[in-house]
């Protein structure tokens, strides 16, 4: 009962952390159905498709890459205006959205170098 105190302001957190391992949790269940069908499929002798295959629509493309990084520049804007907001300019917990913001400029340069090579 001492630690109910505690629970309350690390709720939170507790959240994130759950939807991201249900997240992730989802996305390795996908895929690992999606390959349990493959392999079913060699095994009982079929061919796997080509369009089968490019189904699963993994993100690597360049459209992929662009897109997630526009959304990883959004979302460290978004977190530094509001932690900047929430803690001020003298504190520099708004420092954090940068590392988002990095991420996406890495993609997009990712993104820039791969169509580059697709022409």
């Amino acid at each position: 009962m001492q630690y109910l105190g505690l629970l309350v302001p690390l709720s939170p957190f507790i959240m994130v952390v759950l939807v991201v391992f249900i997240i992730f949790y989802l996305r390795f269940r996908e895929k690992r159905e999606y390959q349990r069908t493959i392999q079913k499929m060699i095994d009982s002798g079929q061919g796997v498709s080509e369009a089968f295959i490019k189904q699963q629509g993994f993100k690597t493309s360049v459209a992929g890459r662009f897109s997630r990084g526009v959304k990883l520049i959004a979302v460290g804007l978004a977190l530094g205006i509001a932690l900047w907001l929430v803690f001020g300019f003298s504190r520099f917990y708004w420092s954090w959205s940068l590392l988002a913001i990095a991420l996406g400029l890495g993609e997009l340069i990712i993104a820039k170098i791969l169509s580059n090579q697709h022409d």
